[in-house]
């Protein structure tokens, strides 16, 4: 069992919050946290945590900084569902925090592969000089 000390605001990024627990061995960094992971979880001081716990929160918190980097890649401009799970497995996140976060985005309709395929389409046949020719029927 840990107990939580101290939760602090991270100096560069305003968002995220840096977690101390105590073990029994005094006060001791635990791990860092997302906003939304410390409200969804209501992560608050002298509060007790098991491992399972301890478990949960850190798998959500990978979830979520998949999300988030998806999230970023989507920015640039749409992507497929294929591009965003090979964008992530690149930035080295489990299959597991990839899957959710891919269908998070889709539930939040950010990703769409129709709707990718039909501006990718219309794109090359605006674009470029060969149009449809290009495009196999």
């Amino acid at each position: 069992m840990a107990f939580i000390t101290k939760i602090q605001i991270q100096q560069k990024n305003k968002s995220r919050f840096n977690i101390f627990i105590d073990k029994g061995q005094g006060e001791e960094y635990g791990f860092s946290v997302h906003e939304n992971v410390l409200i969804s979880h209501r992560l608050h001081q002298g509060m007790e945590i098991d491992e399972a716990k301890l478990a949960r929160i850190l798998q959500e918190e990978e979830v979520n900084k998949a999300y988030l980097h998806g999230l970023h890649y989507l920015s640039y401009g749409m992507r497929s569902e294929k591009e965003i799970g090979e964008y992530l497995e690149k930035k080295e996140y489990l299959e597991e925090a990839i899957a959710l976060a891919i269908e998070k985005l889709k539930h939040e309709r950010y990703i769409d592969d129709r709707a990718f395929a039909k501006a990718y389409v219309l794109t090359k046949k605006n674009i470029t000089s060969k149009g449809l020719q290009l495009i196999p029927a």
